[in-house]
């Protein structure tokens, strides 16, 4: 007999958001992570040619020159296209849910870690 439940999230389930991070090309030091709106998260999906294949975006993708001009439109941050290689990457993100509405918490570890050893774990907020 098959039987279908609903399945709901847990007080603490996980989610995931997207943002753009910038790492500097000679130290591979992650200088400025940006989270997107998530009002603009699938429009970022389609900028960053995210394949069908990862439908979520749960993976790493350089953005070109072009791509980051578009998100530098649309978001309104500094771009050094000289100094820096910029990525569209998952954040995961905590969920709390509350009676009082939800609300949300980086699963982030604290700056200054290196692209490679967890790259969008350690940030600093874009100005």
């Amino acid at each position: 007999m098959n039987a279908i439940q609903k399945i709901r999230p847990g007080p603490e389930s996980a989610t995931v958001v997207h943002g753009i991070l910038a790492y500097d090309t000679l130290t591979d030091r992650l200088v400025t992570e940006l989270d997107i709106p998530l009002f603009l998260d699938t429009l970022a999906l389609k900028i960053a040619q995210v394949p069908a294949d990862d439908p979520g975006g749960a993976l790493s993708y350089p953005l070109n020159s072009r791509q980051v001009e578009t998100f530098r439109f649309l978001l309104g941050f500094d771009v050094d296209l000289t100094h820096r290689e910029y990525f569209l990457e998952a954040v995961p993100v905590r969920v709390k849910h509350s009676r009082a509405g939800n609300s949300k918490q980086s699963l982030c570890s604290p700056r200054g870690q290196e692209r490679g050893t967890g790259g969008h774990d350690a940030f600093q907020r874009a100005n």
